[in-house]
């Protein structure tokens, strides 16, 4: 599975069994054949002949213990390809009180008076936060996250051709913050809770930290700025960082459970491996196990107000953008089976339809699960009372439709770890092609032909068919033409290996395919390089030559711009003159009558400034185009001095 698949989320359901708090209601409506292992069926309150079927991947019964259901919903295959380098991811979804945190955890909850928590709870029971006690919980009713840490750093002591490194994160989401389990510091700016996640005397002054900021980018997607993320040498230091996060984490108790989880957990495994002998060829992967909360209801938990009420709230609506999220990948699934089932036809294709994972904390951190690279099992968990049909109903048909999603699983690498790879595996399969017709590979050639290989010449790409050795025509007896090979004949000895004797020609160009494989491995190398190369160039010139066409169209704008203010000018200019040749026909004195004796001529000598005021206050001849010869001139410096840069 080492190139990219397309996997759908497995999905497996739990019931759990029927406890005491469920009251007198009745578990007829949920059934179980086990005829049928892989369906449930939900009859309908009003009408129990009208029954729905649903079909999933497992189906565990009341009965079912840990381990076994940690076995057969196929958890150590998960895991062992989180080792190999996939994403994995495995999540128990459902109502309240159906189970989901004893899957995940299996820990026994006590109260603070010291009580046992029963998953179910007590009507009367007071709103005391419980408290995890593992050291109070037999092995056998551990859940899958201590089996899997454990799976986890077994699978890495078997694999002892790469060297691994383990590193956890725990984190829980309350009230749309997320918050960091293993950092106590984070856990103080919690709303009304204290330190341990139980619910206390708030601490109003000097809070350091808080909660954690969601950040994305291209190579990580969304991701928690400053998250704590310590390396752990061995299981039982991983599995003693989650318990020191559970008991972090916010509890509850509330009618219908007394170890409600009030937020969504996620605990984390980034594994990291490499070849011991080539640690540059790095595996990054992530083994995420989530403990969802409950869906829960006011009027059957009783969190009518406080604390409870508002936890509530955000707990159904990070939900309820969960379920949107599956909704519309399912509709995306459906639409691309419809356009492939059409594509024949060319018809148009519907768009994709928007999927909402910026719409919750809880989605963002999921993405890569659900529709995503990652292989993903989800864990629907019901409760069997008649009371909870409808919350059953729910769960099943979100659980139907999550199967129909699909995710592109592959091995996350560095790609050029990923091309190493790739080329020494098509090396590995043409020396098996080469063996499997009896041809000698490179290193069964003797050490002096081996010496010399590779100074022959690549083959024509995609042909291992190496040409035949014949001997030129032109040439004496004792010398030989190689021509197809690249080594002329009468070359010197020391360019080109000399050939053997007449009888071992055949077996020497039989020898020489070997060299040509390594040649042409060589040469996908170097053109991998040249194309990168010249896809960097190519970005380069593209880029200067958008800034060139930026700067032509200003420069395009600015000349159209001078061009428009030069014909306006030249507008003027002519109407201006138009005006002096309608008023040079005489000169008027300041009373409107020509002098005597003055002729119509005399006015241009008025217009060079013959015709002004005169000192002594007495006025002289004055015409009436020399203000507007005054004029054109200046506006003929300007219209020059403008015209110059338009030229």
């Amino acid at each position: 599975m080492d190139a990219q698949q397309q996997k759908s989320i497995r999905v497996a359901v739990r019931v759990r069994p029927i406890l005491p708090a469920d009251g007198a209601t009745g578990a007829t409506l949920l059934q179980l054949d086990a005829g049928r292992p892989g369906e449930v069926f939900l009859a309908n309150g009003g009408d129990k002949r009208a029954v729905r079927r649903y079909t999933f991947d497992q189906v565990f019964g009341p009965d079912t213990k840990q381990h076994e259901l940690y076995e057969r919903a196929g958890v150590p295959a998960m895991v062992a390809a989180a080792a190999a380098g996939y994403h994995a991811t495995i999540f128990a979804y459902g109502q309240t009180g159906s189970g989901k945190t004893f899957t995940m955890e299996g820990y026994r909850y006590v109260t603070r008076g010291g009580s046992q928590g029963p998953a179910g709870g007590d009507a009367r029971q007071p709103p005391v936060a419980p408290a995890a006690d593992p050291s109070a919980t037999p092995e056998e009713q551990l859940g899958i996250v201590p089996r899997a840490v454990r799976e986890l750093f077994a699978a890495a002591a078997r694999d002892t051709s790469r060297r691994f490194t383990i590193k956890c994160s725990f984190v829980q989401i309350y009230r749309e913050q997320v918050y960091d389990l293993l950092n106590p510091a984070t856990m103080e700016a919690l709303p009304g809770v204290g330190r341990g996640g139980a619910r206390g005397a708030r601490r109003v002054g000097g809070v350091v930290g808080g909660p954690l900021r969601m950040r994305w980018s291209q190579q990580e997607e969304f991701y928690l700025e400053n998250l704590f993320t310590p390396e752990v040498e061995s299981a039982e230091e991983a599995i003693q960082a989650f318990q020191a996060g559970v008991a972090n984490k916010v509890m509850a108790s509330h009618r219908l459970n007394a170890s409600s989880s009030r937020s969504h957990c996620l605990f984390t495994l980034h594994v990291s491996s490499a070849p011991a002998d080539s640690p540059l060829e790095l595996r990054s992967a992530r083994l995420t196990l989530v403990d969802l909360a409950g869906s829960e209801r006011a009027a059957t938990t009783g969190a009518t107000e406080g604390a409870l009420r508002d936890e509530s709230v955000a707990i159904n609506k990070s939900l309820f953008t969960l379920r949107q999220v599956i909704a519309a990948l399912t509709d995306a699934a459906a639409a691309a089976a419809t356009a492939a089932a059409g594509g024949a036809g060319g018809g148009f294709s519907a768009p994709a339809p928007h999927v909402p994972y910026r719409d919750s904390k809880l989605t963002c951190l999921l993405k890569h699960s659900l529709g995503g690279s990652s292989l993903t099992l989800m864990l629907a968990c019901l409760s069997p009372a008649d009371r909870f049909l409808e919350e059953n109903a729910s769960t099943l048909d979100y659980a139907a439709r999550a199967r129909r999603i699909t995710n592109q699983v592959a091995v996350n690498e560095d790609p050029r770890s990923r091309l190493i790879r790739e080329l020494r595996a098509e090396v590995a399969f043409l020396r098996q092609q080469l063996e499997a017709a009896g041809l000698p590979h490179r290193s069964q050639l003797p050490t002096s032909l081996a010496a010399s290989a590779p100074c022959a010449s690549a083959l024509p790409a995609g042909s291992i068919t190496p040409p035949a050795v014949t001997p030129a025509s032109a040439a004496p007896p004792s010398t030989k033409s190689v021509g197809t090979t690249g080594i002329p004949a009468g070359a010197n000895h020391n360019d080109a290996p000399a050939a053997p004797g007449d009888e071992d020609e055949a077996a020497y160009a039989n020898q020489l395919r070997a060299t040509d494989v390594e040649v042409l491995v060589r040469s996908v190398i170097e053109a991998s390089r040249v194309a990168v190369a010249s896809s960097s160039a190519l970005a380069g010139l593209r880029g200067a030559y958008t800034r060139a066409c930026a700067s032509l169209e200003s420069l395009r704008t600015e000349h159209d711009a001078l061009v428009a203010e030069d014909t306006r000018l030249r507008d003027r200019l002519a109407m201006l003159e138009a005006l002096v040749a309608d008023s040079v026909t005489g000169a008027y004195d300041l009373r409107g009558q020509r002098p005597a004796g003055r002729s119509s001529a005399s006015s241009i000598d008025a217009q060079r400034g013959e015709g002004l005021p005169m000192a002594g206050g007495e006025p002289g001849w004055y015409t009436a185009s020399a203000a507007a010869l005054i004029e054109l001139e200046e506006l003929r410096r300007a219209a020059a001095v403008q015209a110059g840069p338009v030229a």
